[in-house]
């Protein structure tokens, strides 16, 4: 079964549940986050503070995040040099193989790294070559990442979905904005959508979606880690 989407916003029974679990600490919270900018702005670094992380590292982060994080539990998958069927179905299914064994595995984080690369393993490997030619007909790999998000969800555990950052088009014209690159309708997913990029000397992190309150949308916010994400939205629903 597919999963289904969420909408935009949050009920009052969502908003009720989330606001026991975050009450004092803050930090119970389980929830899908979507991560997304350009690289180097510290995607994987902010993954990396969310509660005991194991790391599936499809973007050989490894060499720039162990000096920082040396305690982090990384999973390296191999990647084929082309993107070609008989060499990405192996990597997807070790994908999906390498995922199911880390929802079961003794961490309380599950970071995807990168949601862009894995995307782009699934389009190789999907069964209908006239997928991979026609960019509007990609359903079966997108399919495949709803799955996803929704056995992560339903482990429990906390999943950081992180994506790389392209060029925006409307009418096949480049708009000069950024956007997710690759499956797009993924933000309907999560429960958090952030969006990291460099203002002056600090990296700014933009929410985009918080499923628990409106009134984060669009606030920014400097060199975010998830201690400070969750009690910036615990104070925020506690004054509601």
């Amino acid at each position: 079964t597919r999963c289904p989407r969420k909408q935009e916003g949050c009920s009052k029974t969502r908003k009720k549940n989330v606001r026991s679990q975050t009450q004092g600490s803050g930090k119970a919270m389980s929830c899908i986050t979507v991560i997304w900018g350009r690289d180097g702005v510290g995607k994987t670094h902010l993954g990396l503070t969310y509660p005991k992380p194991l790391l599936l590292d499809n973007d050989r982060r490894y060499q720039f995040v162990h000096p920082k994080f040396p305690q982090a539990e990384i999973w390296e998958i191999l990647i084929p040099l082309a993107l070609d069927n008989a060499e990405s179905t192996p990597s997807w299914e070790n994908h999906l193989s390498l995922l199911k064994q880390a929802l079961s595995y003794s961490c309380q984080t599950v970071i995807v790294d990168t949601v862009t690369r894995m995307r782009q393993i699934g389009l190789a490997s999907t069964p209908d070559k006239q997928q991979r030619r026609a960019p509007y007909h990609y359903s079966w790999v997108n399919n495949q990442l709803e799955e996803v998000v929704a056995s992560i969800r339903e482990s429990k555990k906390h999943g950081v979905l992180i994506h790389r950052a392209g060029d925006e088009f409307v009418d096949e014209r480049r708009t000069g904005k950024d956007t997710i690159e690759g499956y797009k309708d993924i933000r309907y997913l999560a429960d958090l959508v952030l969006h990291l990029e460099p203002v002056g000397p600090v990296i700014s992190t933009t929410i985009e979606k918080c499923a628990w309150t409106y009134k984060l949308h669009g606030l920014s916010f400097p060199d975010i880690t998830y201690s400070k994400l969750m009690d910036i939205i615990t104070q925020t629903l506690q004054k509601e």
